[in-house]
C-alpha cells in the first residue's frame, strides 16, 4: 500500500515492460541481496527486488538515449555523451537507494530514545512487553521505527515468541543501536532479568549517543565549513576589500 516514489511513477509502464521481459529472469542470490537492501531502505512494500532492477534498466535506457540526443544536438562526439548517460543511469538509482536507507537508519536512531521511554514507563507501570509496545505503537509519534515495531506486534499476534520477533526486527534494519536493544531484552528474557531496569538502561543509554552524536557533528561543523569558506567566501571578500584600491590605482594612473 506504500506509493511509489513520485519520480518513478513516470515510468512506471515502461518499468513493467522491462519487468516482465528481462528482470524476472535474474539470479535467485542477486534478487535475495537486492530484497534485503530494500528491506534496510524501508522500500521492500513499494516494489520487489525485481522490480528496482527493472526501475534500474528503464533510468539507464533514459539517460543513455538523453545523453546521446544532447551530445548530438551540441555537435560533441556522440559516443562519449552515450558514455555518460549511461554511467549517470547506472549510478543515479543506487544513490537514491543508499540515501534512502541513511535517511531512514536516521530517523530510526533519532526516534529510538522517545519509543524506549514509552516502554519504559508502560512497564513500569505494571504493563507487559507485548502490551508495552501496543501502548508504544499507539502514542510514538509516526515514523519507520514506529512501523518495524508494528510488524513486530503483528508477528507477537500471530503467536511468533518475544525473542523471535525481535530478532527478525534486528535483521531487517542492521542497525547496531537496534541490534543491541534486542540483545540486552533477549538476554533478560534468559536470565530472568528485570525487564524493567533493562528499559531504563536502554533509554538512558540511546539519549546519552544522541547527545555524542550531536557534539560530534557540532564539532564537525568548522572542518565542513573550511572547504565553502575558501573557495566561495574569501574570494568575494577579496574582491569586495580590494575592488576600492584598485579603481583608486586605476584613477590615478599607476596601472
Amino acid at each position: 500500500m506504500d506509493p511509489l516514489p513520485r519520480n518513478v511513477r513516470y515510468i512506471w509502464p515502461m518499468v513493467r515492460i522491462v519487468n516482465v521481459y528481462v528482470t524476472n529472469r535474474l539470479s535467485d542470490k542477486l534478487l535475495s541481496r537486492t530484497d534485503a537492501n530494500l528491506r534496510r531502505s524501508g522500500l521492500s512494500f513499494v516494489f520487489s527486488a525485481e522490480e528496482y532492477w527493472a526501475v534500474e534498466a528503464t533510468v539507464t535506457i533514459i539517460t543513455t538515449f538523453v545523453g546521446g540526443m544532447i551530445a548530438q544536438m551540441a555537435k560533441m562526439d556522440q559516443v562519449m555523451g552515450v558514455l555518460v548517460g549511461l554511467a549517470f543511469g547506472l549510478i543515479l538509482p543506487r544513490v537514491w537507494l543508499n540515501d534512502a536507507r541513511k535517511r531512514r537508519a536516521l530517523d530510526i536512531i533519532k526516534g529510538m530514545p522517545v519509543f524506549l521511554d514509552y516502554l519504559n514507563l508502560c512497564v513500569s507501570a505494571g504493563t507487559n512487553f507485548s502490551g508495552a509496545i501496543e501502548h508504544a505503537v499507539r502514542q510514538a509519534p509516526d515514523g519507520p521505527l514506529k512501523n518495524e515495531f508494528s510488524i513486530v506486534l503483528r508477528d507477537l499476534r500471530s503467536g511468533l515468541p518475544r525473542a523471535e520477533a525481535l530478532e527478525r526486527m534486528a535483521g531487517r534494519l542492521e542497525i547496531p543501536e537496534i541490534t543491541s536493544f534486542v540483545r540486552a531484552v533477549v538476554q533478560a528474557e534468559m536470565r530472568g532479568t528485570s525487564l524493567r531496569d533493562v528499559m531504563a538502561v536502554q533509554a538512558e543509554q540511546r539519549l546519552v549517543e544522541r547527545f555524542q552524536r550531536a557534539e560530534q557533528k557540532a564539532m564537525e561543523a568548522p572542518v565542513k565549513l573550511t572547504g565553502p569558506l575558501v573557495m566561495f567566501i574569501f574570494p568575494v571578500t577579496f574582491i569586495v576589500l580590494l575592488y576600492p584600491i584598485f579603481i583608486k590605482f586605476n584613477e590615478s594612473g599607476a596601472f
